[in-house]
């Protein structure tokens, strides 16, 4: 099922004329929806994209349709999805400003941010440099329009997860407090490291601890010693980006089964995304696997994406076997080492608080989430959520367990993580030691 619709929005004054170079510009505001409207999307997306130095591979074309079009191969069972994109055009028709929506039918049925369930990290509005200063709060009026025209009773509950703290949509959705009938409540999420490259690497060790120093070296001599065959290798798409990802693959999963979890790419959808998403050689989104081998064995593997000035560790795996001569360790070392070789500015470490990622850096951004309900029907969630968390705040040491020590899980409002009995649904993490 696809569809639009458009209404026109006057932009204003000076910054108006400056979108398109004349005096009296407009801008529309336009909504499609479906499989169909997100694929033809691709053009101006990623020209958006481009134009609002977009360094985020979460938020390109690349990722969510990719990410849709394997989730809805491989759904199953599981409840469907619908991309909404609400988005605003110049009168040239560019795109002026872009909020990525999906509708997740399901009891209840609910708003998310597209793709947020494959675990985007800094999730926020496209927004042009030359856009109207009201885009994007007409972006997300647009939105609460379009959800009172269906029923409260089946339409009032949204979940937006891995916002940027502080972002354009963060800072939205603070101001819609309180209108519209809507409930809103906002919580901190994840940390998120960042390393800032310096301009080399000894410059970058400098900063460092001698211990810490000395650590490095001494770990990247001791595995030279026991494997004197070792190589780094740099895989991009090409001839062998499937056969390394195939390795991490391994190494993710046989790294998480060791330490009594399940691995994220144990899903046949998450193997198949990664590997159809490193497939395109025109995408902003660069994919990169770094490989520790030693005879063409790997001994570690990590893969992230390079986008503008910026490399985002994504996910990583090592083999156990050797887990004493540190390769994570190692070929952390060696990564880092070459994005400054290749004059990129930033390292970012994603979602988590690793201890080694401190080892790494000590700068910290963070994420919230976003709850809004609407009408009676949301009042009435709301009040199962409290008595919900009441219950099991509360909920007697002898109540349902034998007498070992039980720590209840923690509640919304103390920003977990929803995980299953084997560790987190989404990505992140291997130890990288």
């Amino acid at each position: 099922m696809s569809g639009m619709q458009t209404r026109p929005v006057l932009a204003s004054g000076a910054a108006a004329a400056a979108a398109t170079g004349g005096a009296g510009a407009q801008q529309s505001l336009h909504v499609v929806w479906g499989g169909e409207a997100l694929e033809g999307a691709e053009g101006r997306w990623r020209e958006l994209f481009a134009s609002a130095h977009g360094n985020n591979p979460f938020l390109s074309w690349e990722w969510q349709a990719t990410w849709w079009r394997t989730q809805e191969q491989q759904r199953g069972w599981r409840p469907a999805t619908l991309p909404y994109l609400i988005l605003e055009r110049f009168a040239d028709r560019r795109w002026a400003g872009l909020l990525a929506l999906q509708w997740r039918t399901g009891m209840p049925g609910r708003w998310e941010m597209l793709g947020q369930e494959n675990g985007g990290d800094e999730l926020d509005l496209l927004v042009h440099p030359q856009a109207d200063a009201g885009t994007a709060a007409r972006l997300l009026r647009e939105w609460r329009r379009q959800w009172r025209l269906r029923p409260a009773f089946c339409h009032f509950l949204a979940r937006l997860r891995g916002v940027r703290a502080g972002g354009a949509l963060d800072t939205g959705l603070g101001e819609m407090a309180g209108r519209g009938g809507l409930q809103l409540r906002r919580r901190s999420c994840d940390s998120l490291p960042l390393l800032r490259l310096p301009a080399s690497f000894e410059e970058y060790l400098a900063q460092r601890s001698s211990n810490f120093r000395g650590e490095t070296r001494r770990r990247r001599r001791a595995l030279w010693r026991a494997f004197p065959q070792a190589e780094f290798r740099v895989i991009e798409p090409g001839v062998d980006m499937a056969s390394a990802l195939e390795s991490l693959f391994e190494l993710h999963n046989l790294r998480r089964r060791q330490k009594g979890g399940r691995g994220l790419f144990e899903e046949a959808r998450q193997r198949l995304f990664h590997l159809q998403l490193c497939e395109s050689s025109r995408s902003p989104v660069l994919p990169r696997v770094y490989l520790l081998e030693n005879e063409g064995q790997a001994l570690a593997a990590l893969y992230g994406f390079q986008v503008g000035g910026r490399f985002a560790f994504y996910q990583s795996g090592m083999d156990p076997a050797v887990a004493e001569h540190s390769p994570g360790g190692v070929l952390m070392g060696l990564i880092v080492e070459d994005c400054i070789r290749r004059g990129l500015t930033e390292f970012d470490y994603l979602r988590g608080e690793e201890a080694y990622k401190s080892r790494w850096t000590g700068e910290v951004r963070s994420t919230v989430d976003w709850q809004l309900t609407r009408g009676w029907a949301g009042t009435l969630y709301r009040g199962a959520q409290q008595t919900r968390r009441l219950a099991t705040r509360w909920k007697p040491s002898w109540a349902g367990h034998s007498g070992a020590n039980h720590t209840p899980a923690p509640g919304l409002e103390q920003g977990s993580k929803q995980t299953s009995a084997d560790g987190p649904l989404t990505r992140r993490e291997e130890e990288a030691t």
